[in-house]
């Protein structure tokens, strides 16, 4: 599991600030790569820089799919820093 947590930190930066391909305005910064325990899945944790600054748990592949916006293909999060 350690292994899986270190690959992803590779691709995904921890105490990095991100945007959302939804919204270029709102910032989340990345809090830690963990493991979900139920399904042994790594997972990114992030805090909304805005509003209530609710933090949110979200796959670690999902966090680094690339996806269709207005017919292009564009990373889901994008590290703004």
């Amino acid at each position: 599991m350690k292994n899986k947590v270190e690959k992803a930190k590779q691709q995904i930066k921890v105490g990095g600030r991100y945007i959302h391909f939804k919204d270029s305005k709102k910032i989340y910064i990345v809090r830690d790569i963990a493991i979900l325990e139920s399904t042994e899945e790594v997972v990114v944790t992030y805090q909304a820089e805005y509003g209530d600054r609710l933090t949110f748990v979200r796959p670690a592949s999902s966090w680094l799919e690339i996806v269709d916006k207005d017919g292009k293909q564009v990373p889901r999060f994008t590290l703004v820093n």
